[in-house]
């Protein structure tokens, strides 16, 4: 489990979440696959996308989508989450609610990666309410 970084400390998700999964960023990226938050296999190895939505990802959404199959070949897909370490289960779901979700939401743009040339981005659960740029 990786540890969080010095600038997670002013977050409200410091001492109630769990590790730290950094953002696997191609610098060539055209696409972004964005989630909510890690789940218990992307922190214990350090990588988003490593769990359940992770092999439905790769199992059968870039199996089935010939053009997503190419950009990962070619290195041009990100993994991102939202929030960067696994927050404590709420009626048992590992997702934090009112002012306790906007700030931890808020805090973690700082890792957001550049969307500039990003053409297509791929949303999994609630990611689609904290993304705030515009994609051409």
């Amino acid at each position: 489990m990786l540890l969080k970084p010095p600038t997670c400390a002013s977050c409200v998700l410091y001492e109630k979440g769990k590790g730290f999964c950094p953002d696997k960023i191609s610098r060539k990226h055209q696409i972004v696959y964005w989630a909510e938050a890690p789940g218990k296999n992307e922190i214990a190895e350090g990588e988003p996308f490593k769990g359940k939505a992770g092999f439905v990802l790769h199992s059968w959404l870039t199996a089935a989508v010939p053009e997503l199959r190419i950009a990962q070949e070619r290195g041009e897909i990100s993994f991102v989450n939202t929030l960067r370490c696994l927050p404590p289960e709420i009626q048992g779901r590992a997702y934090p609610r009112g002012e306790e979700r906007v700030l931890a939401e808020a805090h973690c743009r700082q890792y957001d990666p550049p969307m500039d040339g990003v053409e297509t981005v791929v949303l999994f659960g609630e990611a689609a309410q904290h993304l705030h740029f515009n994609v051409p």
